[in-house]
């Protein structure tokens, strides 16, 4: 599990404010969101760390999915979007913060919640207060120590209870 302090940086470095990446790029950048988007199984692209014509339209796709305006250049709101995918439950420790986390861990987080009986709120990837207020009666509830913080005890547990559930 990842540490909260320690994740990923939601810019893109080595391109201007507002150009974004787009067709004809080539780098270590453009790979990585190759290699993004391929770990989300968007399209068939191919980590070559060139910005062809099948990676514009797996940006296009992947961006159509995200609700952005999918014009194929990898913006630093796109970048920000696609990182935040990139997660899964447990990747990293949840916790409310200033700058509120966000991602689709959160969002399985908020959904798992709402589908016990804890009401997380909105199931929008964003860690504010309600889905705290949520972790910390789940946590309650489960005898775990309260500290509104979804670490891998409470990711166990809500495992757990899935599985129960389903059964």
């Amino acid at each position: 599990m990842r540490d909260a302090s320690r994740t990923e940086t939601v810019t893109l470095p080595s391109v201007e404010p507002d150009a974004g990446l787009r067709r004809g790029a080539d780098g270590p950048d453009v790979a990585d969101v190759q290699r993004r988007l391929g770990r989300l199984r968007i399209d068939e692209v191919t980590v070559s760390g060139h910005f062809d014509e099948r990676t514009e339209r797996a940006v296009r796709q992947f961006q159509r999915l995200r609700g952005l305006p999918a014009d194929g250049v990898v913006t630093d709101e796109t970048w920000r979007v696609l990182v935040e995918a990139g997660y899964t439950l447990g990747d990293r420790l949840l916790l409310r913060t200033r700058i509120p986390l966000r991602g689709d861990d959160v969002m399985e987080l908020q959904l798992r919640l709402n589908q016990l009986g804890f009401d997380a709120g909105n199931e929008d990837g964003i860690f504010g207060r309600a889905t705290q207020s949520a972790v910390e009666e789940f946590q309650r509830n489960t005898g775990l120590a309260v500290d509104g913080r979804v670490g891998p005890a409470t990711v166990r547990q809500l495992q757990r209870l899935r599985r129960v559930a389903h059964s």
